[in-house]
């Protein structure tokens, strides 16, 4: 074969190769999130990062559903409905019993691991509620809060039909609250009065003490305001996310001890038999059956 034929058979594959980086780069750029995907394998690992480089956070089985927010590179940006543990410093946060807790301080690090050097996944500002897990050493293991997200790769996942996943809400009715006079306040001054009336309930020492009522009344009524602003109504929405986490655990509190019954030790007690301890985690999404290799 002469140097022409060779010539026109590099230009015939560097096209094919430029062809196929087009049509996988269109078929990218046609993606929308977000979007409801499973898992498509068994003993999938769930990374802090795009990259096999960062820690695994958890291990997921074949079929749990993740909501992919995003894309980087490869890897999916994903949030989980079941709880993911991670890591946040004990001295950073203030107790309400064995499984709450409230943020005491502001750009607070949520990390993959319980370590100074695990990556951060995040940031908490104070007054937001956690969910303990368990302590250890100086750390407090987590339930993941909402917007921290973690990473799968792109072939550990596969579509599934319907719509976004259903975020776990507090169950019942909100209490009925007699309807605030906010209407001569601008709405940075109902945001300020809600957040005041938050952190007032915060002060309790124990969560079945908390009624967040008054301020569930005026971060609704911010979001109904039409001179509010984008900013005002995102704080808002976040501060009704956080009285319905606090809520739900509330409710969580009070089943728990009415299960145990008097003289059974308490709600901390069957709080701290479930946690178990840190660094112990079974597969999320339910039995993985047989031991199978680990992925990714």
């Amino acid at each position: 074969m002469g140097q022409d034929g060779m010539v026109r058979i590099a230009l015939g594959l560097l096209l094919v190769v430029a062809g196929a980086a087009a049509s996988a780069a269109q078929e990218r750029d046609d993606e929308s999130f977000p979007r409801p995907m499973e898992v498509c394998r068994d003993r999938v690992h769930l990374r802090a990062g795009p990259s096999t480089a960062y820690e695994v956070v958890a291990k997921l089985v074949r079929g749990t559903r993740v909501q992919v927010i995003g894309r980087a590179y490869d890897w999916y940006r994903v949030e989980l409905s079941t709880p993911v543990p991670v890591y946040v410093a004990s001295r950073l946060v203030e107790r309400k019993g064995k499984q709450v807790g409230i943020v005491r301080a502001d750009r607070v690090n949520v990390r993959a691991r319980a370590s100074l050097q695990a990556t951060v996944l995040g940031q908490l500002d104070a007054g937001a509620p956690v969910r303990v897990l368990a302590e250890q050493d100086g750390w407090l293991r987590i339930a993941a809060p909402e917007g921290i997200a973690f990473y799968l790769h792109e072939r550990l996942l596969v579509p599934v039909a319907g719509g976004a996943l259903e975020k776990p809400q507090a169950s019942g009715e909100p209490a009925a609250s007699e309807p605030l006079p906010t209407e001569a306040l601008s709405p940075e001054q109902v945001l300020a009065r809600a957040v005041a009336l938050y952190r007032e309930q915060l002060a309790h020492d124990r969560i079945a003490d908390m009624s967040f009522d008054a301020a569930r009344a005026l971060f609704s009524s911010l979001l109904e305001r039409e001179d509010a602003s984008a900013a005002v109504r995102e704080a808002a929405r976040r501060g009704l996310r956080r009285i319905r986490l606090l809520e739900t655990l509330r409710e969580e509190y009070e089943r728990s001890r009415r299960a145990l019954g008097p003289g059974g030790g308490g709600a901390e007690a069957g709080t701290a038999q479930r946690a178990g301890a840190v660094g112990t985690q079974p597969p999320i999404g339910g039995s993985s059956g047989p031991a199978t290799p680990e992925v990714e």
